[in-house]
């Protein structure tokens, strides 16, 4: 139903070594039904409900993402059009496996952590495709969309969107010192290195492994 889904994890799962055990592609509704009922997502959003046994989940992409995706694939032709796109699918993708890998592993996970990690995974993700399509180069301005030019829905309370915020500037300082640090030295095997480290470090350990870096402004 949406080859973009599988194809996303695969990537994410490769560059972290990483297997939570599940495919998102399971776990995919499209009925706005399914979407949590206070939702201000209205074309992305993970459903998380745990119970005392088990943790249920649900990835909601909305029909009309999954038709534009069907009509104009990033994956096979990425440009400025269908990156926004190209980042929902890639953010839901994220959050569900950071969820899953945690609960396989029985670790907590918060959702700063959740929307940090997606951040990076949108800016790595289509340098990746990118590279791939032959293009040698991001989007134009990659780095300034994801991380400068973002607008939060209107229906945000306080405390939410102050931690999309944050995540936002600490996502921002992390992609721009990965970039100067081994993007531009062409190294891969320190970056793969780089972000494996990363992906398993808890909350205060990522924000002050990117503090020491790079300063968020």
């Amino acid at each position: 139903m949406a080859p973009q889904v599988s194809a996303i994890q695969h990537h994410l799962e490769c560059i972290y070594a990483i297997d939570p055990g599940c495919r998102a592609e399971q776990f995919l509704v499209t009925d706005p039904a399914d979407a949590a009922p206070d939702s201000t997502a209205p074309e992305e959003e993970l459903r998380v409900r745990a119970g005392a046994d088990e943790l249920e989940l649900a990835l909601y992409l909305s029909a009309d993402l999954l038709d534009r995706l069907r009509d104009d694939d990033p994956l096979t032709r990425l440009h400025d059009g269908n990156l926004a796109d190209l980042c929902l699918v890639i953010e839901g993708v994220s959050h569900f496996l950071g969820v899953a890998w945690h609960a396989r592993h029985e670790t907590p996970v918060t959702c700063l952590e959740l929307e940090l990690q997606a951040e990076v995974d949108k800016y790595l993700l289509a340098l990746l495709i990118a590279a791939r399509q032959g293009h040698g180069r991001a989007p134009r301005g990659l780095h300034g969309r994801l991380f400068r030019q973002v607008r939060y829905a209107a229906g945000l309370d306080h405390a939410t969107r102050q931690r999309y915020h944050r995540a936002n500037r600490y996502a921002a300082a992390y992609c721009a010192w990965l970039e100067r640090r081994h993007l531009r030295r062409g190294d891969p095997r320190a970056l793969v290195r780089e972000l494996r480290r990363f992906y398993r470090l808890r909350q205060q350990a990522k924000l002050g492994h990117i503090s020491h870096r790079s300063r968020p402004h």
